[in-house]
């Protein structure tokens, strides 16, 4: 009995024991891994970390636009593809230079490639010389120049006693129309403004006990720029058919000026061609054939 009592006893004081050890000793907390910054996910605004969140900086980056920023992308892109651009010009510039001094040594060596092979090549050749001869000195005939261009491209089939019958009929009603007025024929002003009223009005004359009708030239609207018919700019046409435009009617006016003595100017402008003519005081004139009108500058 005395014995169970010891053994409650001790198990009593054991507890107090074990209870008070257990509140005094430390609590040990389970590692935790360190806490990094987090990085944002979105590929536009990413960017490189220091252990201690400062960004790295560089000479390299610092000089770099930003691959991820949209808007530096499309400057980027821009200037190389300026660059780019401009390396094909220069590279096209230099193979155009290449193929010119190639051609330049070819013609050098060899000459010119003959041609004699193509259709109606004997008639602009014969054309060429005579020009070539008039030029140097040979009897200059603006008529004769303009027939042999027009008649090559005709594979040397116009008629040149009809074409200089036609001429010379129109500058007998010009002389017959100043003997009519009594005008002095051996004046310049009075040639010219005649062929230019022979050309751009109807003009009723009686010569030889007939009495023939002038009527003036008409303005080909329809194909001024010779697109429809390479001839319809040709001299030739417009005196066969009474219609012409700014390069035809200036050249027939200075063909019968020619015929006459008249003393007249062919002038051109962009795209475009007049007759000038000056009097006895140097003072200047526009004869524009197309509309009939004498114009300022």
């Amino acid at each position: 009995m005395k014995s169970s009592r010891i053994k409650y006893l001790t198990g009593i004081v054991l507890f107090f024991i074990l209870a008070n050890v257990s509140a005094q000793m430390p609590v040990i907390t389970t590692p935790q891994p360190p806490a990094f910054p987090q990085v944002q996910s979105s590929p536009y605004n990413r960017q490189p970390t220091t252990p201690n969140n400062i960004p790295q900086i560089n000479s390299y980056n610092r000089q770099q636009p930003n691959p991820y920023n949209p808007n530096e992308l499309s400057d980027i892109q821009k200037r190389n593809a300026a660059m780019i651009a401009e390396d094909v010009r220069h590279y096209q510039q230099i193979q155009m230079e290449m193929q010119r001094q190639s051609d330049i040594k070819m013609l050098i060596d060899s000459g010119f490639p003959s041609q004699s092979d193509i259709y109606n090549t004997s008639a602009y050749q014969n054309a060429f010389n005579e020009i070539e001869s008039m030029l140097k000195g040979n009897q200059p005939n603006i008529g004769r120049a303009v027939f042999l261009v027009e008649n090559a491209y005709y594979g040397d089939s116009l008629n040149y006693d009809g074409y200089r019958k036609a001429i010379k009929s129109k500058v007998e009603l010009c002389n017959a129309k100043i003997k009519e007025g009594k005008f002095d024929g051996n004046d310049n002003i009075v040639k010219n403004m005649m062929i230019f009223s022979i050309l751009t009005d109807t003009i009723k004359i009686r010569t030889g006990g007939k009495s023939l009708t002038s009527y003036p030239l008409k303005y080909n609207l329809d194909d001024y720029q010779s697109k429809i018919n390479f001839d319809s700019h040709f001299v030739t046409k417009l005196m066969r058919t009474g219609i012409g435009q700014c390069q035809s009617m200036p050249l027939y006016y200075l063909i019968l000026a020619e015929e006459m003595g008249a003393e007249a100017y062919w002038s051109l402008s962009p795209q475009h061609s007049f007759v000038k003519i000056k009097d006895e005081n140097d003072a200047w004139y526009n004869l524009e054939l197309t509309c009939g009108a004498v114009l300022t500058d």
